[in-house]
C-alpha cells in the first residue's frame, strides 16, 4: 500500500483517459486501484453466499464526520462482507488524505462514503443522518471548489424529497423543499462558477425550473354549453388556449402522428376560439392541478392547443395538445356470451334512449408500404326504437375496429378499439414492460422467493428503462389465486426488488409473479421429503411502538423429536398500512412508505428446538402519527439442522399509534326498515379478540342537496373559480370534495350506547 500511494497517477498517462478534476480527487495509484476495487466491492450483489451472520450498516458513526469514522472499528465474523469491505476501504482512502494540503480529495471520498453508508444502512433514520452530514460537511469546507459537489448532494436530496410533496397534507411537509434545492444551487454557482459542482448544479437548477403542462377534457361533453379541463402545471402563471375544429377525415390522418409532429401543423391552422388563464401562483415548483371552464362549442370534433406563451413558440416553452368530442350523442357497450358485441345509444343529458342512429364499422389495418394504420369503412347498422345495436363476431378473425355514431347532424367517432373473434378475445397491448429475475426456479412451500425486476419502455425498435416507476406486483398460486401483493419502485436504473414467502398447504405446481407489464412462472413442489417443520407461537398481547417486540418459535421433527442446535437465520421487514377509513379512500394519496429491513441476525436453536427474535418496532417517522399508520414487522427465519436440511417459517406482528381495532359488521347502505342489530368485535392489531369498553355514536350528516357526477380525474389542489361560480357553469360536477361523506358537517345525534366487548356478543 506504502508503494502505492507514493507512485503520482501521472506516471500511467499514456494507458488512461485524462480527467483533470479526476486527476485532483485520484492523485495516486493507490487512489485509483482502490476506487476500482470500491466499484466491485459497493455492488453487493456480486456477494451470492451470504451468511446468517452478516454484516450491515447499523450505527450512526458511518455518517459522521472524518474522525467519527476513522474512529470506529468494523470488525464482523462476516469478514468477507463486501459491505465491510467497502467501509474499510473508505477507511484507509480517508486516512490516506487527512492531511493533504488541500480537501479537494478528501470531500469527494467523504461523499461518495455517504452515498455509499445512506444506499447501505440498516438506519431508520439515514436519510435524516445523511442530509445532516452532508449540511455539516458544506459548511466544514464553503471555501473550498470542491464544496459545491456537496452542494449539489444537498440539493439533490431535497429535490428528491420533494417528490413526496402531498399537497392534501395539512403540515404541508416536503412542499418547500424545491426552494431549499433550489437555493443550495444558487449558492454553490455563486460561490465558484466555473466548478464542477456548479456546473452539475447549473443542471439540476433547470430541472427544477422546467416548466410542464398537460391537459385533459372528457372524451365527449355537451355542445352549447361550457365544459371542464383539468391543466396540470408547474413553473407556469398564465396559459394561453387555441381551439381548431377537426374533420373527420383529418382526425383520422391524426391517428398516426405523435403530438410533437402534429402540434406545428395545427398550431398554423385558424383557431375558432382563443382566450389566455391566470393561473394562481406558487413558487414552490411543485407540479399543480387546477380544474379551467371551457367555452362553450357547436357539435363536432376539437383540437385544444394549450401553451405558456401568447405565440404558441416550441423554444424553452411548454405546450400541449388534446382533443374532444362536442355532442349530445352517448353510447354503452357490453360484450355478449355469443360474441356479440352490444351497443346502447342514448342522449348524454337527458339519458333518453335515441332510435335510428346510425353506426358505422372502421376496420384498423395496416399498411406496411405506406407504414402507418388505415381505417376503412365496414358494414353499417342502425339502433331499434330503444336505442340498441347488436354487432354480430364474423365467422373468422378480424382485425380491431372503432365504431362511429351519427345522428341528426350530430356524430361521435370511438376511441375505444374491440375485436370481434368466434371463441377469442382480444388481447391488450402495452408499450411498457416487465422483465422479472428470480434467484431460482424451483421452490419448496415456506421458502422466500427473492426476485428482481426491470421496466422497460418499448418505443419502435427502441428500449429504454423507466426510473420512478411504481407498480403492483402480485404473487398467485397454481390456481392463479392472489397470494399477496406489493407496490415496488423503480430505481434511478430502472429495477426494483423484493421478496415473497410461499404460503405453505397450497397446492403445488407453477406459481407466477406478475406486475403492470410483464410476469414470471416458478415451480413450487416438495422436491424433498422434510424432516421437521418450523412453526412460530401465536402473539400474545399488544405491542407499542418504540419498544422491543419477541416472538418465538419452534423446529421440531416431523417424528416428534426436537431440533436443537440448529442454525437459525432470520430479518425483519417493516412495512407500512393505513386504515381503510384512512383519508385517501376518497380521492386521495397514500404516504408512501418502503419496505425497510430493520433488523437481521442469527440464533440457536435450544434443546426444546426453540428460538427467539428480538427486535425494537421502529415506526417509519416520514409518516405523520394523525395517519394513524399501523406497521407490520414481518419476522422471516431460515432454519438449518446438522445435516444441512432447511426450512423457512415468517410471522407479521402488527404496531401501531392506536393499539386497537373496532369492527363493525354494517354494511355501506341499510334498509330503513332494519330492526336488528349489527355486531361489533375488539381485536388488537393481531387479529386477536380483546376486550374493550367503549361507546358507539350514530350522527345524522348534513348531505349535498344533489348527485354529483364522478370526477374522471384527479381532484385539484389549486383552484381559479369561487364554488359559487363553479356551480353556475358546472351545476352536476364536483367542485372540490363535497360528494365525500367524511367531510359532511355532523347534523344532529340520532343513537347513542356503550358497549362492552368481553360481556357480551355485541
Amino acid at each position: 500500500k506504502d508503494e502505492l500511494r507514493l507512485i503520482p497517477i501521472g506516471y500511467f498517462d499514456d494507458v488512461l483517459n485524462k480527467q483533470p478534476l479526476t486527476r485532483i480527487y485520484r492523485p495516486s495509484l493507490y487512489d485509483l486501484l482502490a476506487h476500482q476495487a470500491l466499484a466491485i466491492f459497493q455492488n453487493d450483489l456480486l456477494y451470492l453466499s451470504k451468511p446468517a451472520y452478516q454484516f450491515q450498516i447499523e450505527g450512526k458513526a458511518a455518517f459522521g464526520s472524518e474522525a467519527e469514522f476513522l474512529a470506529e472499528n468494523y470488525e464482523s465474523r462476516d469478514s468477507a462482507s463486501f459491505k465491510l469491505i467497502a467501509l474499510k476501504l473508505y477507511q484507509e482512502l480517508s486516512r490516506l488524505h487527512k492531511d493533504d494540503e488541500t480537501a479537494d480529495a478528501r470531500i469527494i471520498i467523504a461523499l461518495e462514503r455517504l452515498k455509499f453508508v445512506r444506499d447501505n444502512s440498516v438506519l431508520p433514520e439515514k436519510e435524516t443522518a445523511y442530509i445532516q452530514a452532508l449540511e455539516t460537511l458544506e459548511k466544514k469546507y464553503n471555501s473550498n471548489s470542491a464544496s459545491t459537489q456537496i452542494s449539489y448532494a444537498a440539493a439533490t436530496w431535497y429535490h428528491g424529497q420533494a417528490g413526496k410533496y402531498l399537497p392534501q397534507d395539512k403540515d404541508q411537509k416536503h412542499k418547500k423543499d424545491n426552494q431549499t434545492a433550489l437555493r443550495l444551487c444558487k449558492e454553490a454557482m455563486r460561490r465558484f462558477p466555473e466548478s464542477e459542482g456548479a456546473g452539475l448544479c447549473k443542471v439540476l437548477k433547470l430541472e427544477i425550473e422546467h416548466k410542464s403542462l398537460d391537459v385533459k377534457c372528457e372524451t365527449i361533453n355537451l355542445p352549447g354549453v361550457p365544459f371542464r379541463s383539468l391543466v396540470s402545471y408547474r413553473n407556469l402563471e398564465k396559459v394561453w388556449f387555441r381551439v381548431v375544429k377537426v374533420t373527420e377525415k383529418e382526425r383520422d390522418a391524426y391517428q398516426n402522428i405523435n403530438h410533437e409532429a402534429l402540434l406545428p401543423k395545427l398550431i398554423k391552422r385558424t383557431a375558432i376560439k382563443s382566450w389566455a388563464v391566470d393561473l394562481p401562483k406558487d413558487q414552490d415548483y411543485n407540479p399543480h392541478l387546477v380544474e379551467l371552464a371551457m367555452p362553450a362549442m357547436d357539435n363536432g370534433y376539437y383540437a385544444i392547443l394549450t401553451s405558456d406563451n401568447a405565440q404558441f413558440s416550441f423554444d424553452k416553452h411548454a405546450v400541449a395538445l388534446t382533443f374532444t368530442w362536442c355532442s349530445r350523442l352517448a353510447y354503452a357497450s357490453r360484450s355478449l356470451d355469443n360474441e356479440e358485441l352490444e351497443v346502447f345509444l342514448f342522449d348524454r343529458e337527458t339519458g333518453s334512449p335515441l332510435p335510428f342512429v346510425t353506426c358505422n364499422i372502421y376496420i384498423q389495418k395496416y399498411n406496411y408500404d405506406q407504414r402507418k394504420h388505415t381505417y376503412h369503412k365496414g358494414k353499417s347498422y342502425q339502433s331499434d326504437k330503444d336505442g340498441y345495436i347488436r354487432i354480430p363476431a364474423p365467422s373468422k378473425n378480424s382485425n380491431s375496429f372503432y365504431l362511429g355514431f351519427y345522428y341528426e347532424g350530430q356524430q361521435i367517432r370511438t376511441n375505444d378499439s374491440w375485436y370481434l373473434y368466434k371463441g377469442n378475445h382480444a388481447v391488450d397491448r402495452h408499450s411498457k414492460q416487465t422483465i422479472f429475475f428470480t434467484d431460482r426456479g424451483i421452490y419448496r412451500p415456506g421458502q422466500t422467493v427473492y426476485f428482481k425486476g426491470i421496466v422497460l419502455d418499448r418505443f419502435k425498435d427502441k428500449s429504454s428503462i423507466i426510473p420512478n416507476y411504481t407498480s403492483n406486483i402480485t404473487f398467485n398460486d397454481a390456481n392463479y389465486q392472489a397470494i399477496n401483493s406489493i407496490s415496488l419502485t423503480t430505481n434511478e436504473f430502472g429495477t426494483f426488488q423484493g421478496t415473497f414467502v410461499i404460503p405453505k398447504g397450497l397446492m403445488n405446481g407453477q406459481f407466477t409473479l406478475s406486475g403492470d407489464h410483464g410476469s414470471v412462472s416458478i415451480s413450487v413442489e416438495d422436491y424433498k421429503r422434510p424432516k421437521f417443520e418450523v412453526t412460530f407461537d401465536p402473539l400474545k398481547g399488544s405491542f407499542k411502538l418504540g419498544e422491543k417486540v419477541k416472538v418465538t418459535g419452534k423446529a421440531m421433527a416431523y417424528a416428534g423429536a426436537n431440533i436443537d442446535g440448529a442454525e437459525v437465520k432470520y430479518r425483519v421487514v417493516r412495512t407500512a398500512s393505513f386504515p381503510y377509513w384512512g383519508y385517501w379512500t376518497w380521492g386521495r394519496m397514500m404516504p408512501n412508505s418502503p419496505e425497510m429491513e430493520i433488523g437481521s441476525g442469527s440464533a440457536k436453536t435450544d434443546e426444546k428446538g426453540v428460538f427467539e427474535v428480538e427486535f425494537s418496532a421502529i415506526p417509519d417517522k416520514e409518516i405523520s402519527a394523525e395517519l394513524k399508520p399501523q406497521f407490520a414487522y414481518t419476522v422471516q427465519v431460515d432454519v438449518v439442522d446438522i445435516t444441512g436440511e432447511t426450512h423457512s417459517a415468517s410471522q407479521s406482528v402488527n404496531v401501531g399509534y392506536l393499539a386497537l381495532h373496532a369492527d363493525l359488521a354494517m354494511p355501506e347502505a341499510v334498509e330503513a326498515s332494519h330492526k336488528d342489530g349489527f355486531a361489533i368485535v375488539t381485536r388488537n392489531l393481531n387479529g386477536q379478540f380483546e376486550a374493550a369498553k367503549g361507546k358507539i355514536t350514530v350522527h345524522k350528516l348534513v348531505s349535498p342537496n344533489q348527485v354529483f357526477r364522478d370526477r374522471l380525474w384527479e381532484m385539484p389542489d389549486k383552484f381559479v373559480m369561487t364554488q359559487a361560480e363553479f356551480y353556475a357553469k358546472f351545476p352536476r360536477d364536483v367542485y372540490k370534495d363535497e360528494n365525500d361523506y367524511h367531510t359532511w358537517k355532523k347534523e344532529r345525534e340520532v343513537f347513542n350506547t356503550a358497549f362492552d366487548s368481553q360481556k357480551e356478543d355485541t
